[in-house]
């Protein structure tokens, strides 16, 4: 059987504004190649296949011919978990009839890990899906006050779970898994924190006797101690902290127990993210921009002063896809902490502590006609108070 592991779709994201549409639609069609190209048997989703849990009839749109296309065109079959972007109860819609037509849905978690057996000609493969879930609703499921953290929840869910390693098994799952240690892994910005005040990573050895491991959640592909425990990664950057991470899909070629071979098939955007540096002047020569895809998303970083006037408006007449717009010498000072102590506040004007961190922010100090607007301003404020 040959299996395709993807994740962290997230259909209907905006970055900034910009729809993420186009490099979805892009990364699909190359998709439909590896379906076919590869011979693909199974889909694995491992969650987040939209990104947020109410989305727009566009997104529903989206999702529904790309499934129906996987499983009329492609005949693969299809197994899915709901992610935290997800709306678990929304996504089970119909899930028994689909079923039906080989797509297996694992919405909400509902106590148990439902098997799905598949066949291939060296016999039966399980695999064993577990949606997103949180441990505080699992600790009321179980009445286990013992579970504190999504670890506790995982150790207790995979405690019930009847397993038999002498079979091919398959865990598919969503949420930060780590080492014992709970190390970190290759984050991102766009992933949404799973846990708040309980702790959110989960150790991963606990499913090492699986044949393989389907994760998603984290956007960056990789590895969890063990090869065969995986992240397949999101399939676009979705934030420039994923600037330099290569997208891909992840195959899994598995005969007869024992006998599993994978490897990844990276994805090519139609537009990247990327970061330039440098004084506007500069980066709008067409000596500097002449070899770059202006249709790309960036992130500018400007050298100029901060008063520079409507610099993203100067910046998209090139760079069409301009996301963020950044001053060199804001970020470097505000790397900096700002203090300021209550004697400061006792004895200094309104005008003098806003002065002082005018003068940090920006490394200047007030102009006339700042000093006069700033000098106003405090006075009328004051006026206010006194009435």
């Amino acid at each position: 059987m040959r299996i395709l592991h993807t994740s962290d779709w997230h259909i209907g994201k905006k970055v900034n504004e910009f729809s993420m549409v186009e490099n979805q639609e892009y990364v699909f069609e190359q998709i439909y190649e590896i379906l076919e190209r590869e011979k693909i048997d199974v889909v694995i989703i491992a969650g987040d296949l939209y990104d947020k849990p109410i989305v727009d009839t566009d997104s529903i749109k989206f999702l529904n011919d790309i499934l129906v296309k996987f499983v009329k065109v492609y005949k693969v079959k299809i197994i899915l978990v709901s992610g935290n972007h997800d709306s678990a109860d929304r996504l089970s819609f119909m899930k028994e009839f689909l079923s039906e037509s080989g797509i297996y849905i694992e919405g909400k978690f509902n106590g148990k890990i439902n098997k799905i057996v598949l066949n291939d000609e060296f016999g039966e493969i399980n695999f064993y899906p577990l949606s997103y879930f949180d441990e505080v609703y699992v600790k009321h499921l179980y009445d286990d006050l013992n579970i504190k953290t999504s670890n506790d929840a995982l150790y207790t869910i995979m405690e019930k779970v009847e397993i038999d390693y002498t079979k091919r098994n398959i865990f598919i799952g969503h949420g930060y898994f780590s080492n014992k240690d709970m190390e970190k892994m290759i984050e991102s910005e766009s992933e949404r924190r799973l846990s708040i005040g309980g702790q959110e990573v989960m150790d991963s050895s606990i499913l090492k006797d699986f044949d393989y491991v389907a994760l998603g959640h984290l956007h960056a592909p990789q590895k969890v101690i063990y090869d065969h425990i995986r992240y397949s990664g999101s399939i676009v950057k979705y934030s420039f902290s994923e600037m330099k991470q290569k997208k891909s899909v992840t195959i899994i070629d598995i005969k007869e127990k024992g006998n599993i071979e994978f490897y990844q098939i990276d994805l090519k955007l139609k537009y990247d993210m990327k970061e330039i540096e440098g004084y506007i002047e500069t980066l709008t020569s067409r000596e500097f921009y002449k070899d770059k895809n202006l249709l790309d998303y960036y992130r500018v970083i400007l050298h100029d002063s901060i008063g520079v006037s409507d610099p993203i408006s100067k910046l998209r007449k090139v760079y069409k896809n301009v996301m963020e717009v950044k001053f060199k010498d804001a970020q470097e000072e505000l790397e900096r902490e700002y203090k300021i102590t209550n004697s400061d506040i006792s004895l200094q004007s309104p005008y003098e502590l806003f002065q002082k961190f005018y003068m940090f922010v920006s490394n200047k100090e007030l102009n006339d006609e700042q000093t006069k607007i700033i000098k106003d301003v405090f006075k009328d404020s004051e006026n206010l108070e006194n009435k």
